[in-house]
């Protein structure tokens, strides 16, 4: 379906995710176990007691490897210490309740000094009184789809945010924008993406620097039409410089087989975010003349070489370093620090400070809203060659204004449907 400019329609909020998803959510986190037996790889650490860390891990179709991916990381980044704590996996299906209900589970019976894992902080702030109360840190990670709402700013030192800031990197992309590829785009995203705040920054940041989005598609809507049932006519009615892409898993792989077929021999620009590539294992056939974006260079050597430590058992190396097994890496470099020095309110600062060995550094926090203020990378393909040659620029995040409101509305994690 097509939006056209004044009037950019928001989709229902929290109906998609209401109607066709937590029903079978529901179901299908009944099944998972109430806790999984830890993994052990590592002898007990030299120093103290060898503490366990329970670590939540989603189920998702739309990026089925998303849950292995991240505990990849989480070895591999605790691996080159002596001191990692014991992983203890808890899956939670797709149902942020059934996340809620595993945490207070494993932190009530005991079986956990801290908690890791993918849930955003939307959701997470329901633990704070149990996390306060028993001093059990959680380390929450997920995409960074939506802005952290103002009211969590003074929120507690034992929950703390961890993300991949999308939506940061998509206001970036929408700032850096018109002076790169013009002030006219046409906005594609599918019904997923529509439901988080991401995509409507960019357009906000777009918008600020002088663009104009003058036509919007949004693929897969649930209402029985073609997935990209008026693609062909928002593109030549919107008269745009470039597109923005933003999809994610099969569903990008789809959207890239049908702009090739309305553009088969043209180099016209092609923005959007590393999901929008498709799934992990196709990261590194980039689209020819395509731009991506994210808080870390994926292609850099460093980028590569965690990549190569982040292998799933049975399968080839990420070809480029995925959102799930960085920010999994990030962490486990975060608890073997946390494992080595000792419990206590006063190491919460290790877990809240990544590591300068890290791929992304340690960047600025804004003081007001915790987000992350690190830099962007803008990736880019050289069209004459097929994407052989690579551009890369660094360029510093945006803060966010204090009380500037989100658009989401969906009440799951990004890519975890």
């Amino acid at each position: 379906m097509t939006f056209s400019p004044p009037s950019p329609a928001r989709l229902g909020r929290r109906g998609f995710l209401g109607a066709s998803v937590s029903t079978a959510a529901t179901v299908a986190c009944a099944a998972a176990p109430a806790l999984a037996a830890p993994t052990d790889r590592q002898p007990p650490a030299r120093h103290g007691i060898r503490r366990t860390v329970g670590v939540l891990l989603p189920e998702s179709s739309r990026y089925p490897t998303l849950s292995a991916e991240f505990l990849a990381g989480l070895e591999a980044g605790a691996d080159a210490s002596e001191h990692s704590p014991r992983w203890l996996p808890l899956p939670y299906g797709r149902s942020p309740q059934a996340a809620l209900r595993q945490a207070r589970a494993a932190v009530g019976s005991g079986a956990v000094d801290a908690l890791a894992g993918w849930l955003p902080m939307q959701s997470a702030r329901d633990l704070v009184p149990l996390l306060e109360a028993n001093q059990i840190p959680f380390l929450a990670s997920d995409t960074g789809a939506d802005r952290l709402p103002t009211h969590l700013a003074d929120r507690s030192p034992w929950l703390i945010a961890h993300s991949l800031d999308l939506w940061q990197s998509c206001a970036v992309l929408g700032r850096e924008a018109p002076r790169r590829w013009g002030t006219r785009a046409l906005l594609c995203m599918g019904f997923l993406e529509s439901g988080y705040d991401f995509p409507h920054e960019f357009r906000r940041a777009f918008e600020a620097a002088g663009g104009t989005v003058s036509a919007m598609h949004v693929s897969g809507l649930p209402d029985g039409s073609d997935e990209f049932a008026g693609l062909r006519s928002a593109w030549h009615a919107a008269r745009a410089d470039f597109v923005v892409a933003l999809y994610s898993g099969a569903q990008a792989l789809r959207f890239q087989r049908q702009w090739s077929q309305l553009q088969p021999h043209s180099q016209f620009p092609v923005v959007g975010t590393l999901f929008s590539q498709g799934p992990a294992e196709a990261v590194g056939s980039r689209p020819r003349g395509w731009t991506s974006v994210a808080s870390w260079n994926a292609g850099s050597d460093a980028c590569r070489s965690i990549a190569a430590r982040c292998a799933l058992s049975g399968s080839d190396p990420l070809a480029e370093l995925s959102g799930p097994a960085l920010l999994g890496f990030e962490a486990g470099q975060r608890f073997a620090q946390w494992q080595s020095n000792g419990a206590g309110v006063e190491q919460l600062t290790i877990l809240r400070t990544p590591s300068e060995s890290g791929p992304r550094g340690d960047p600025p926090h804004g003081l007001a809203s915790g987000d992350r203020n690190g830099t962007h990378w803008l990736r880019a393909g050289t069209p004459a060659t097929g994407g052989s040659t690579e551009m890369a620029w660094a360029t510093r995040g945006p803060g966010a204004p204090l009380g500037a409101p989100g658009c989401s509305g969906w009440t799951t994690p990004y890519l975890v449907t």
